[in-house]
């Protein structure tokens, strides 16, 4: 069985740090220009036309499985990147498996007090994830969760919107950022926390493979802690991209082109 390793290996940081972390959602998305878009619920087209086209995202009817407490839930899926938005009726922490007879995933969630609120809609709180499979499978969704929390969730294709860099996206708590356009280059991203424990932010391609840089994933593989900072990324293929973010508080996240030395 192959595993996802972005997401283990940030899985095996928190049960070394044998913590009650919790996760949160609310996201959005927005360019020098000032335009926005918000990555669960809508996307707004960005101001900033892109240099070459943006891939058109791969039509996918959602697939929405719920229930209550612990529990497994199942659909059949395409091979290929996908988002999971989990929205649920109480903010305590829990964790969720997605596994193929090739692929394992395994991701905390939950929220903090600083960040429920914000995650809050329709009168649950959301999250999201993107994830990948290799084959066409039944995938299963291991739901570990308080016995009277009722849980949602929904499988569709990552939203895009038509920008390029440079980027920022605000939130808290777990989020996918829309695909945008990264060109082949090198990259200045800022990663801004506040009221959390720890973060992880990743690069990841239209085909689902994050960024990767000596079998650590970039630009953020994992931090414990507030995080105030700045990573030099290069990419080295035009392509989209989207930020997987995983943390328990409030975040900011900017790409921008980096600063040519003189």
């Amino acid at each position: 069985m192959k595993q996802n390793s972005g997401i283990l290996v940030f899985s095996a940081f928190l049960v070394i740090l044998a913590a009650a972390f919790v996760l949160s959602a609310g996201c959005t998305g927005t360019s020098d220009e000032g335009a926005q878009g918000t990555a669960v619920q809508t996307t707004e087209q960005t101001i900033v036309p892109t240099e070459t086209a943006t891939a058109e995202a791969t039509p996918e009817e959602a697939r929405e499985l719920s229930g209550t407490g612990s529990g497994q839930v199942s659909t059949d899926l395409d091979a290929g990147v996908h988002l999971l938005v989990f929205r649920q009726s109480t903010p305590e922490s829990g964790r969720i498996e997605i596994s193929t007879e090739k692929d394992y995933i395994s991701l905390p969630f939950g929220f903090n007090e600083s960040a429920a609120d914000t995650a809050m809609d329709g009168g649950m709180y959301v999250w999201s994830q993107e994830f990948m499979i290799d084959d066409n499978a039944t995938t299963e969704f291991n739901v570990t969760a308080p016995s009277d929390c009722s849980w949602e969730i929904e499988v569709s294709f990552p939203q895009a919107i038509n920008g390029i860099v440079p980027q920022t996206f605000t939130g808290a708590g777990n989020q996918a950022t829309p695909f945008f356009q990264i060109n082949a280059g090198t990259y200045n991203v800022s990663i801004a926390t506040g009221n959390n424990t720890y973060v992880a932010v990743h690069l990841i391609d239209f085909d689902g493979n994050p960024l990767m840089e000596d079998e650590i994933e970039y630009p953020l593989a994992f931090h414990e802690g507030t995080y105030d900072g700045s990573v030099i990324v290069g990419v080295s293929n035009d392509n989209n991209y989207l930020f997987n973010v995983v943390c328990d508080g409030e975040w900011t996240v900017t790409i921008e082109e980096a600063a040519s030395e003189l």
